[in-house]
């Protein structure tokens, strides 16, 4: 038996490689569509669900493909997958582009899925590129694929049970839940679980353990923010002697820094202990929390701008809605630049390890964030669209270059 599920597999990977695609390829959605996904995605966000409520996701079939290609653009670039409805049915097609190799440049596949009963599925029919997979195979594999998948993701097993009805027509498709708030936290750790490996897992659990000491050891309520940034890049420098991975180090490093700025833990979603709520203490630049958290939030938000597990946590859109919206401050872009210029050496395996040496013996806010002199702040839009017309503006590309040129000065940004 194992041998034949064996052949089968080897077989139906050699004929689903092809040099042509079974999904073409398909343009980036426009901003409309991709609002029209997102409030899609917010409507039925669990965090809005009342334990007493049913609730019910209605698509059609271009939303359907709207949101495949948002899932193409936004997580997986390589995949390419469509939806077509019939009654009580779904077919699937994916194309998944391979990296270079003899055999051919994508992996083409197709599912025709049945809901029997409203809610169970059957697998009616797989075709691995120009190969149909006999019925009695899939008959022979169904058994020993619900027990990989009942061993391995016993938690999503669990979340089907949510899952009231699923109703299919030619047009759209339509799934009724219920989900209670107490499921919230499992959900959460189920995304988390599916997107974290091991490695990445134990890397935020440990940088949140240091800035829970670090935090510890500072006396007063309000300090600079050079007085964690030296400590938790020192142990970022310690670790990435002994791993060889300072960019792997700094990126986790910056995003603990951001995640705290915002009143976020991502160890509390990685972690299977409860954790510690982390002391609190006001973070200053220039002697302002404003500048402080521009500065860490950019250079966190580049830590997490591929990474999927980021949304599974909630950290991006907490780290891309901080800012409180008091008008348009140059001030505030140059702590945006900045922290922009200290994640692009942070991730550039040429300067990483450079970087933690200078973070780490860091004695001077001058080095990381220059003069803020005289730079006009508090515009509103009126105001700045008489002044500076627009963000193409001569005008305005001109205050920008002043800030670079400002931030040119500071140490921790010279190669």
């Amino acid at each position: 038996m194992l041998l034949l599920l064996a052949a089968s597999v080897i077989t139906a990977a050699l004929y689903s490689i092809d040099d042509n695609a079974l999904v073409s390829s398909t343009s980036e959605l426009v901003t409309e569509e991709m609002e029209q996904i997102k409030g899609i995605l917010r409507a039925n966000n669990p965090s809005t669900i009342l334990a007493t409520g049913n609730k019910k996701l209605q698509l059609s079939n271009e939303q359907s493909n709207q949101l495949l290609r948002y899932v193409n653009q936004v997580y997986l670039p390589a995949l390419r997958a469509r939806s077509i409805f019939d009654k009580d049915r779904v077919y699937l097609k994916a194309s998944y582009e391979l990296p270079q190799n003899p055999l051919g440049r994508f992996f083409n596949m197709a599912v025709l899925i049945k809901i029997e009963y409203g809610k169970y599925l059957v697998i009616e029919k797989i075709n691995f590129g120009r190969l149909s997979v006999p019925r009695f195979l899939i008959n022979m594999a169904s058994p020993y694929v619900l027990d990989v998948i009942k061993k391995h993701y016993a938690s999503y097993v669990a979340l089907w049970d949510h899952v009231k009805r699923i109703d299919v027509s030619r047009s759209d498709i339509t799934l009724h839940y219920q989900l209670d708030r107490a499921d919230l936290t499992s959900l959460k750790k189920m995304a988390s679980e599916a997107l974290l490996d091991d490695e990445l897992r134990a890397r935020i659990n440990a940088y949140h353990a240091e800035m829970e000491q670090i935090l510890e050891r500072l006396l007063s309520r309000e300090q600079s923010i050079i007085n964690v940034i030296s400590p938790l890049f020192s142990f970022a420098e310690k670790r990435s002697r002994l791993n060889h991975q300072p960019v792997e180090e700094n990126r986790i490093a910056l995003l603990t820094l951001g995640a705290y700025m915002v009143g976020k833990a991502p160890a509390k979603y990685t972690s299977d202990k409860p954790v510690k709520v982390l002391k609190k203490i006001k973070f200053t630049l220039k002697e302002r929390a404003d500048l402080a958290k521009h500065f860490l939030v950019s250079a966190a938000i580049n830590a997490v701008s591929d990474a999927a597990w980021s949304n599974a946590i909630g950290l991006q859109k907490e780290l891309k809605d901080s800012d409180g919206g008091s008008g348009f401050s140059f001030v505030d872009l140059m702590a945006d630049i900045a922290g922009n210029k200290l994640a692009a050496l942070a991730f550039d395996a040429s300067s990483a390890a450079m970087l933690q040496q200078r973070l780490k013996n860091i004695n001077s806010e001058q080095a990381i964030m220059g003069d803020i002199s005289y730079l006009p702040e508090g515009l509103t839009a009126a105001e700045f669209k008489m002044e500076y017309g627009s963000t193409r503006s001569e005008e305005y590309t001109e205050m920008v270059r002043e800030i670079e040129r400002r931030l040119l000065l500071c140490s921790a940004y010279q190669r």
